[in-house]
């Protein structure tokens, strides 16, 4: 499950905020773990690279080798790309969203809350895909979520300008 922060309550928003969460892609293992994943591996490769080459199978030292410093790269690639993010803000009339790609690229949109449309579309093979839409403008968000927390996005943002714009359930002020 990706990490999803959300913060509706009125006491926790920078004022004039009405919903703010940020959206990461989940990646299950941390720098050090995949750094001792891969000492682990080399430490093992050696071993078997000992044993063909003490048989005279010399060669295969440089393949084994090569392994390892292909699965450093794919796992150092799959951790860079976790650095993404995107946010999403809503306030009395713009909801604004974010996007940081993982080598820090900022992308924004912005889009006036009354007009916006919320749609959770069905892809092929089961998938949904989220997107913003307004004015002939169209925004996918979420796609490194999982179905089931593209769907709670949608229905949390679909209530959230709901009751901006006066038409769902008021929260229960203390």
């Amino acid at each position: 499950m990706s990490k999803q922060q959300q913060q509706s309550h009125p006491q926790t928003l920078p004022l004039g905020t009405r919903f703010q969460t940020v959206l990461r892609p989940h990646r299950s293992a941390s720098v050090k773990a995949i750094n001792t994943l891969i000492y682990i591996m080399a430490g093992l490769w050696a071993i078997v690279a000992l044993g063909f080459s003490s048989v005279g199978a010399w060669p295969v030292m440089g393949f084994l080798g090569l392994d390892v410093v292909l699965l450093y790269s794919a796992l150092h690639w799959n951790n860079r790309t976790g650095r993404a993010y995107e946010s999403i803000d809503l306030t009395e009339d713009t909801l604004t969203i974010e996007k940081i790609d993982p080598w820090g690229h900022h992308q924004s949109w912005s889009f006036q809350p009354y007009w916006l449309r919320v749609e959770l579309a069905k892809m092929e093979q089961g998938r949904t895909q989220l997107a913003l839409r307004s004015h002939g403008k169209s925004l996918t968000i979420g796609a490194f979520l999982t179905d089931a927390e593209r769907e709670n996005l949608a229905n949390t943002l679909r209530h959230e300008l709901a009751v901006l714009m006066g038409c769902g359930p008021r929260p229960v002020s203390d």
